[in-house]
């Protein structure tokens, strides 16, 4: 789903939440979105530019009556994310993520219509636990490090000590 249909669904549910209403009307809902500047809407056709994204089957809650006039429900509504989507978001590589699919290494859902798509949130909650994760690993790296470079101080200081003692010893020798 685009990001401009993403924003879409998220205002227009919103506002139905805001108004306590159930539905809105595809010219309605086109209206509210031009007064908040998120979808331009068509003088000579009002409600056309939301009705070619009703069409396309990108806006939640959306039914057509018997009428042929469209209307937006209130729904629970979870922004979905295709593999090409979630590669822009993720700035990863197609294959990239459908090897993290196949290795159930990533949260998917699978559809019958659809395929394969991501809930958002669940995304944005792996995101958050992959770097919170990398930061534990990081933590435990530089724990290693620093006992490592402990180890090789103390080292060097034996050899320092030794060093000075053989030293000593030459040169006692040589007077």
């Amino acid at each position: 789903m685009s990001q401009k249909a993403i924003e879409i669904n998220r205002f227009l549910q919103a506002e139905l939440e805001r108004q306590q209403r159930d539905e809105v009307t595809a010219v309605d809902g086109a209206r509210w979105l031009e007064k908040a500047g998120i979808l331009k809407d068509s003088e000579r056709l009002p409600g056309l530019p939301l009705r070619n994204f009703l069409r396309s089957g990108k806006i939640v809650g959306a039914k057509q009556a018997y009428n042929k006039r469209w209307a937006i429900f209130k729904t629970q509504y979870e922004p979905q994310l295709t593999i090409k989507e979630l590669s822009k978001k993720l700035n990863l590589g197609e294959q990239a993520i459908y090897k993290k699919v196949q290795g159930a290494k990533i949260p998917y859902h699978t559809s019958g219509v659809k395929g394969i798509y991501f809930l958002e949130s669940e995304i944005d909650r792996w995101l958050k636990n992959q770097g919170e994760n990398k930061v534990v690993l990081l933590q435990e790296e530089l724990t290693m490090i620093k006992h490592s470079f402990s180890q090789m101080v103390e080292k060097l200081q034996k050899m320092i000590a030794e060093l000075e003692k053989q030293t000593r010893k030459n040169v006692r020798f040589s007077h």
